[in-house]
């Protein structure tokens, strides 16, 4: 918040276009679909008066995300899909992964379900060996959460990606993707024990934070 208005008061556009990008990025994170819509569209309105192409991108792709959150899902893959296929010809591939995540839950909300497991696929390919391998955890729990609710895959399948995102958030350390993953590991188990235990770990973990 404090960048933000310090970029506002010194009155340069690109900075400002800078600080609407991470401000998209911070709500976003913390799930504020109404923020995230309203900083993407003045970081678009922003970008497309100054020429801002890069910005301009980022700022459809949160439009994008705020829009499926918001119910908005054929508006929400059109500008998801505008934003990854621009940033795609400029050459722009930083966040990819987490990008394809996105627009795979748009497809998933829509009920394209095999579109939405090969942009899955795609984010392991694309955070593979990079350093973007950070996403890792949350691709893993998408994957498992998509797979359950849409009934493509089976119980053991679901359950062992869901503890692949708990480890490879513990790996890095994450809190945030830790807790979610947790999470995930207690709603997709259907062994009760197993269901009990992931609870307590997340009921331990939010204590400890």
């Amino acid at each position: 918040a404090e960048g933000f208005s310090i970029a506002q008061k010194l009155k340069q556009p690109f900075t400002l276009g800078y600080a609407l990008c991470s401000a998209g990025h911070y709500h976003m994170i913390n799930r504020n679909a109404e923020k995230t819509l309203e900083v993407g569209e003045q970081n678009i309105a922003l970008s497309d008066k100054e020429g801002f192409q890069y910005w301009y991108f980022q700022g459809m792709i949160h439009k994008g995300w705020a829009l499926s959150e918001l119910g908005e899902i054929k508006e929400s893959i059109t500008c998801v899909l505008t934003g990854l296929e621009s940033m795609k010809k400029i050459g722009a591939f930083i966040w990819r992964p987490q990008q394809f995540v996105i627009l795979a839950n748009a497809y998933f909300k829509d009920g394209q379900i095999k579109r939405s497991l090969n942009m899955i696929t795609k984010a392991i390919r694309a955070s593979e060996g990079t350093s973007w391998d950070y996403y890792e955890p949350e691709i893993y729990r998408h994957q498992a959460e998509i797979l359950k609710h849409s009934g493509y895959g089976d119980e053991q399948e679901i359950r062992d990606l869901s503890i692949k995102a708990l480890v490879a958030a513990r790996r890095q350390h994450n809190k945030l993707y830790e807790l979610r993953a947790l999470k995930a590991c207690a709603q997709l188990n259907t062994i009760p024990s197993e269901m009990e235990r992931y609870v307590n770990e997340m009921n331990l973990l939010v204590a400890s934070i």
